[in-house]
């Protein structure tokens, strides 16, 4: 879905990810749909997508079936990449499901991932979004991290998150390599610019605060 108004993530979805041929060549024999919020006054389903899956930013990609119904929205960077990968990962859900039900646990983990990153792409609250950064923290402080590709970067972006917002600089130096690798695969250059600022932000967090300076009486 996309805006109706002149929108620069979406017109970069559209020239660099969704006309490229890694990602034509792949989607030539899938129907695609692309939804437009006009603002027109009168337009019947204006808001289809937003009233049906809960849609409320632009641009948004997601996997629906062909009765409708919501199998996955993409999260992390858009890339012709990614988007195929989510879409293989919408398609190997059931076995996904079986082998999490048969006690993989690996399985299980990354179903957990999953669906907390779905509930936070639906929802957009900040409570939703807290949460499942500190139960990703958790995992990852004990070692667990997900093994699907499409889970990656948004693991480790919200548990590089919770870090900072909870002042953790261990926790953010640990995390934050493997959040650099997501960052350089995705070609993002403000992700990638950013980098370098992130740093700096974590060697911060380890200075000793300055004493407040005393008030005069």
């Amino acid at each position: 879905t996309r805006s109706y108004a002149p929108c620069p993530p979406c017109m970069v979805t559209e020239s660099k990810v969704l006309t490229v041929e890694a990602f034509t060549a792949f989607a030539k024999d899938l129907p695609l749909f692309l939804h437009v919020t006009s603002l027109v006054a009168g337009r019947k389903d204006d808001s289809l997508m937003k009233d049906k899956y809960g849609f409320g930013t632009f641009p948004m990609v997601c996997v629906i079936d062909a009765e409708g119904k919501l199998l996955l929205t993409h999260s992390g960077p858009l890339t012709p990449e990614g988007i195929i990968e989510t879409y293989k990962l919408a398609s190997n859900l059931p076995q996904l499901k079986l082998k999490a039900e048969a006690g993989d646990a690996q399985s299980a983990l990354d179903l957990e991932i999953l669906e907390l990153i779905q509930s936070v792409m639906k929802n957009k609250g900040v409570a939703t979004r807290q949460e499942a950064g500190s139960k990703f923290a958790a995992h990852f402080s004990e070692g667990r991290e997900p093994s699907l590709k499409p889970l990656r970067a948004t693991f480790f972006t919200m548990v590089l998150q919770h870090a900072m917002s909870q002042k953790l600089p261990d926790l953010a130096e640990k995390v934050l390599p493997k959040y650099e690798v997501e960052c350089l695969a995705s070609g993002n250059p403000v992700l990638i610019k950013g980098l370098a600022q992130m740093k700096v932000n974590i060697n911060k967090m380890r200075q000793p605060r300055q004493p407040e300076p005393a008030t005069p009486r």
